[in-house]
């Protein structure tokens, strides 16, 4: 896979506000704005994360910051405290740059308990998200039909099922819904012909790339820490399955992008 430059890229999912980078994330941002992705969202996964999120956006132009609650920590509390943390978030959303609630949403795989509590927290942080006009960024494991359930009675919602790991019909029903999809290293090397056959046929003008930095490095870089920069093997991954130029590729993701998140 060759490097492309041009037109620019967008990570729309990445975690630069992880302790992995705590040694050089601002080499790290300066090298990945360099190499052609002149845009980033830095997503929060709880309060602490999204405060750290919201203070690299602050600092870097090129960033731009999502505050959420990930389901996984969602199992750590109780209902009265989830109810604090929801009033946590409505006050983090309102913070300059801050251009979407996630990550949130549903995963079962990892689940210890009942499955109401991590249901009844998306469906209030969804309901958070319109309040505030903002987008979701989903993070959906072992539960695309709960998660589609969800996003079926959110009538007016918007934003995007990150990681997307599902099948050609489920990525269809989520973007009937109005919402896209985001596909990161994972695609490029999974055996998952499901999987490939959704980059394939979905609606390219509903997909955006992502990394998920420092996690899922894709193939050429697979064993290392993941980085924004790496975005681009996403993207030439896309072209090279849907047999299209990756320039295509690069100005639909990247315009999906900035649609969906109104990045300016």
């Amino acid at each position: 896979m060759s490097h492309i430059l041009t037109p620019y890229l967008i990570d729309t999912h990445c975690h630069l506000n992880f302790l992995d980078f705590d040694s050089d994330r601002d080499e790290v941002i300066k090298r990945v704005v360099n190499s052609g992705v002149k845009k980033m969202i830095v997503v929060g996964v709880d309060l602490e994360t999204n405060q750290k999120a919201v203070e690299m956006a602050d600092k870097w132009k090129n960033v731009w910051a999502a505050v959420g609650f990930h389901p996984i920590n969602v199992q750590k509390y109780c209902k009265t405290d989830l109810e604090h943390k929801l009033t946590e978030l409505d006050c983090q959303m309102g913070e300059q740059k801050v251009v979407a609630l996630g990550e949130i949403g549903l995963d079962f795989f990892r689940l210890k308990g009942e499955r109401r509590f991590q249901v009844d927290f998306f469906i209030e942080a969804m309901r958070l998200a319109g309040r505030h006009g903002l987008p979701a960024i989903i993070h959906c494991r072992d539960a695309f039909d709960e998660v589609i359930e969800i996003l079926t009675l959110q009538a007016k919602g918007c934003g995007v099922v990150h990681c997307f790991t599902g099948n050609l019909s489920q990525a269809r029903r989520i973007i009937d819904l109005g919402f896209y999809i985001g596909f990161t290293g994972l695609i490029t090397y999974t055996k998952d012909e499901e999987l490939l056959r959704a980059v394939r046929e979905a609606d390219l003008d509903r997909i955006v790339i992502e990394t998920d930095s420092p996690f899922l490095a894709p193939a050429p870089v697979r064993g290392r820490r993941n980085e924004p920069d790496n975005v681009r093997y996403v993207a030439e991954r896309i072209a090279e399955v849907r047999h299209i130029d990756p320039q295509l590729v690069i100005q639909k993701t990247t315009a999906n992008a900035e649609r969906l998140f109104r990045l300016d």
